[in-house]
């Protein structure tokens, strides 16, 4: 009877590990304040973007999460072994957004392709707004200065959000 308890304490024993690492933006940049967790801890990172989870967290698979506003949600499934420190690095990639519209024609609100659609960013190319008049341009979500061009109409200027939708309307020259 005795030896049946010992065995059931040995069976009840919880094994242990933990995990760490670093966490780096798409330059290798280390990332200062980004919220870690798994199935059953948190932390953030320091200001060389090391993290560690516990030296005391269960070895049942973990997910991994890795969130830092302005940055997309890191994922991963993470396998523990006993005694065996996992060491995760994270690259977050920077969100992104977009903004996309219609262009038209001002005196017949028929859509108007071919117009060059800039954002005033200098990460963000310009685009040609298609056929339909449809455009979307990516880049950081914020406001920027947006101009649309093309010959035989008067160029507009105006704001955009991104993320957002912004449809304009361009007026021909006058001849």
């Amino acid at each position: 009877m005795v030896q049946e308890n010992e065995s059931n304490e040995e069976e009840r024993e919880v094994k242990v590990g933990f995990i760490g690492g670093r966490i780096v933006d798409e330059n290798n940049k280390p990332l200062e304040g980004v919220r870690v967790t798994t199935n059953d801890s948190a932390t953030y990172s320091d200001e060389k973007g090391d993290y560690l989870i516990g030296d005391r967290i269960c070895l049942n698979p973990h997910q991994l999460m890795a969130y830092l506003e302005g940055f997309e949600l890191h994922t991963e499934k993470v396998y523990l072994a006993a005694k065996d420190p996992k060491v995760v690095t994270v690259v977050m990639a920077k969100l992104t957004s977009s903004v996309s519209g219609v262009v038209k024609e001002a005196g017949t609100l028929d859509p108007l392709g071919g117009v060059e659609v800039c954002l005033g960013s200098p990460t963000s190319p310009c685009v040609t707004s298609g056929a339909d008049g449809s455009y979307r341009l990516t880049d950081d979500a914020g406001t920027y200065g947006l101009s649309g061009k093309k010959d035989g109409y008067r160029d507009y200027l105006g704001d955009a959000t991104v993320p957002g939708t912004k449809s304009f309307r361009m007026r021909k020259k006058s001849s």
